[in-house]
């Protein structure tokens, strides 16, 4: 609860919370006008069932009593819509927000880690539909519970105990339902390295990279079969789940429907000795299945609600990554001080530099060379601040690498060897969102970069 708390307030804004109030206020109109139209389909029939006693002026006012209701309903339907669209705008920008500014602050040592990966791609595919949709059913919540009481009254006006009796055939539906959702998205969580390599297969063939050798060596066939035997796990595991729910539901059905005929043939035979009117069968009949359609709804909030609990913890975990922290010192050379330098990659079991010294004054020019793997870029990304060293230090003009500002380490430049062109214009790809850059420089504006 402290977790959703927390995102909460950093989600939603004040401008936001407003939109959700006035969201609440239309469902709560809705969610009492609602069961009215159902009572005025019992009086309808009512009215109608003694032809000997038929008053029209009483028809007509209750046809009229419905009609306006009706345009009411869409009238409310029609502005819910349009704040929903705009409360899902807001709320997906601003999740959107919060993940891009995270990612932006972690430290690099966590994309040593392959789990931070399936962490953060299940955050960005899952976090923002997610909470979406749990808001949404948690707008619905409102209309139902007070549906849920109007029906519950009316049923009582019938027989006191039917209200219980519905209530008490739903029940075993809600729990089985909630168990089986809760294993749903626990296989679906289990299955989520699958579905990536799945993914992966089935893309390859379309990526711009691998395009000419998949050609060239015919591996269509091969990316096909490793993307269905990848799928056809993935399919075996739901499907071994829903054979394991089936005769439960069955007998859970079995037990509802019972119940129903039951309350159906005790109202019909209170309206054979004119105890209830006719339309009460009928108010009958619509209220169980608004009520099923109702409390089903109220499930999957509950379910919204539990994978939502579960997601709030992955997003805890990704939020509590550990973040690239700055200093506040400023160099004004760049003379470079490697001093004992060791360093070893998570989860790697031996140093990939090992006790490095090295002086390189300002201005001079350094050539690196080494073998595969003896540490040329580890060396450059340590330099850039990209990663702390496990023993050793380094030093910018005499201060320790981990204590000079951002502003000063980003004057530090590399063009690594496999270089990545965006899917973007030339000039974005060189300026990667920094137009002053290209406004300053006349050899950029020389050329027609767009």
């Amino acid at each position: 609860m402290k977790i959703c708390i927390k995102m909460i307030k950093e989600i939603i804004d004040k401008r936001l919370l407003q939109r959700i109030v006035i969201m609440i206020v239309l469902l709560l109109s809705a969610g009492m006008i609602e069961p009215f139209i159902t009572w005025i389909y019992k009086v309808i029939i009512d009215c109608i069932s003694d032809f000997s006693e038929i008053d029209l002026q009483i028809i007509v006012f209750v046809i009229f009593a419905y009609e306006i209701l009706q345009c009411l309903i869409q009238i409310l339907n029609y502005v819910k819509e349009h704040f929903f669209l705009r409360i899902n705008y807001q709320f997906s920008k601003n999740i959107m927000k919060s993940i891009h500014q995270k990612i932006k602050n972690i430290d690099m040592e966590e994309f040593e880690n392959r789990k931070v990966y399936d962490l953060m791609e299940r955050i960005n595919s899952k976090m923002a539909d997610d909470v979406l949709d749990i808001l949404t059913t948690g707008f619905q919540v409102v209309t139902i519970v007070i549906s849920i009481l109007i029906y519950c009254v009316m049923l009582f006006d019938i027989r006191w105990y039917f209200p219980i009796l519905i209530i008490i055939s739903l029940v075993p539906s809600i729990a089985l339902k909630q168990k089986k959702n809760k294993e749903k998205f626990c296989l679906a969580r289990d299955l989520f390295p699958e579905e990536r390599k799945k993914n992966y297969f089935l893309n390859a063939v379309f990526q711009r990279q691998y395009v000419k050798d998949i050609k060239l060596l015919n591996l269509e066939p091969f990316f096909l079969e490793k993307a269905q035997i990848t799928n056809d796990k993935v399919i075996e595991k739901n499907r071994e789940l829903s054979v394991k729910y089936f005769l439960y539901e069955l007998c859970v059905n079995i037990l509802k429907y019972g119940i129903l005929g039951s309350l159906i043939y005790i109202t019909c035979h209170l309206a054979a000795y004119q105890m209830v009117t006719v339309g009460s069968v009928m108010l009958l009949v619509n209220i169980f299945q608004l009520l099923t359609q109702n409390v089903e709804c109220f499930v999957d909030l509950i379910k919204g609600f539990s994978d939502v609990s579960w997601l709030m913890e992955e997003w805890d975990e990704f939020k509590n990554l550990k973040e690239k922290k700055w200093g506040n010192k400023r160099s004004s050379t760049y003379t470079i001080q490697f001093e004992n330098v060791k360093y070893k990659y998570p989860n790697s079991k031996k140093n990939s530099l090992n006790d490095v010294s090295v002086n390189i004054k300002s201005g001079e020019k350094v050539v690196i060379v080494g073998e595969n793997g003896s540490g040329k870029s580890t060396f450059i990304n340590l330099l850039m601040g990209m990663y702390p060293v496990s023993e050793g230090k380094i030093k910018i003009d005499g201060i320790d690498i981990k204590d000079i500002d951002k502003k000063c380490m980003d004057k530090i430049v590399c063009v690594f060897q496999n270089f990545i062109k965006y899917h973007a214009t030339i000039k974005e790809n060189i300026t990667l969102g920094k137009e002053k850059l290209e406004k300053e420089n006349i050899f950029l504006q020389s050329f027609d970069l767009d």
